[in-house]
């Protein structure tokens, strides 16, 4: 009895863990609770906000040549 609800709590926490992953549209194994915003993604890689809307509108003007 014991090992089959410590296999339900398990399966349920890893279920969970995949779900949210599923969800916001990340690699199943990732962290569900890393920071997933425009912001913390930029944090993440180094880079401002201003670069980053500069190298955008960069590409923009490239495009529209």
């Amino acid at each position: 009895m014991k090992t089959l609800l410590l296999g339900v709590v398990l399966g349920l926490v890893a279920g969970l863990w995949v779900g949210v992953n599923l969800g916001k549209g990340q690699d199943i194994w990732e962290n569900p609770f890393q920071d997933n915003s425009l912001k913390g993604r930029l944090e993440q890689s180094g880079r401002t906000i201003g670069d980053a809307l500069k190298d955008s509108a960069d590409a923009v003007r490239d495009s529209v040549k």
